[in-house]
């Protein structure tokens, strides 16, 4: 399950910003890397974070469960920690295609915060809307994506400290994000900053 969740959260990300670039062979390399580490994170960060849940979780009493909000916000934040280890393990995923140790930090905290804010809302979603398991999982599962999707992008853009914008033709007005020790500028599509379209831009030129 994990796996599966990693992977396919991981894929939709390195897609976005695949889809980004304007570049067909990017977008197709992010969602390939990106499904590849994400299924091992997905799977490494649950298993993990299954068992910080299982130590954190409110334990039976007697055989029961008490039923109290003090238990309830132990479970929620139980699933919060778990979650936070897939969310990284995803985050650190984004960073991959390009080798970016920078990029691969960034993923982190911001997977990590993700993935933490997700975990936390799957238990008051299901509350809230009094869903079954499979509908509340999969509500879930889609915040929890949007959520780390939302900070590994917020803390990107917070922590960046170069980059540079397109002020003319294709990709007008893209920014790209320089977090490598060496970044090339070119025509060709897998170039860390594209300018694609103009025959007097080597496809290795800078």
């Amino acid at each position: 399950f994990g796996a599966i969740m990693g992977s396919a959260i991981s894929a939709a990300i390195g897609a976005v910003e695949g889809l980004a670039t304007g570049s067909r062979w990017q977008l197709w390399r992010s969602v390939a890397i990106g499904a590849t580490v994400g299924l091992g994170g997905g799977l490494v960060g649950l298993y993990f974070g299954q068992i910080a849940y299982a130590r954190l979780q409110p334990q039976p009493q007697g055989g029961t469960f008490a039923i109290s909000l003090l238990g309830f916000l132990r479970g929620v934040a139980a699933r919060a920690v778990g979650w936070a280890l897939v969310g990284m393990a995803i985050g650190v995923a984004q960073g991959v295609p390009s080798w970016s140790p920078r990029k691969m930090k960034h993923g982190l905290i911001g997977g990590g915060i993700g993935g933490f804010f997700g975990g936390m809302m799957f238990d008051f979603i299901g509350e809230i809307f009094r869903m079954g398991g499979e509908l509340s999982r999969f509500v879930g599962m889609t915040a929890t994506g949007a959520s780390i999707g939302f900070f590994l992008g917020l803390v990107q853009d917070l922590m960046k400290q170069a980059w540079v914008v397109v002020l003319r033709g294709r990709n007008e007005g893209r920014e790209y994000i320089l977090d490598k020790a060496v970044s090339v500028l070119g025509r060709d599509e897998l170039v860390d900053v594209g300018v694609f379209g103009d025959p007097s831009v080597a496809p290795w030129h800078a």
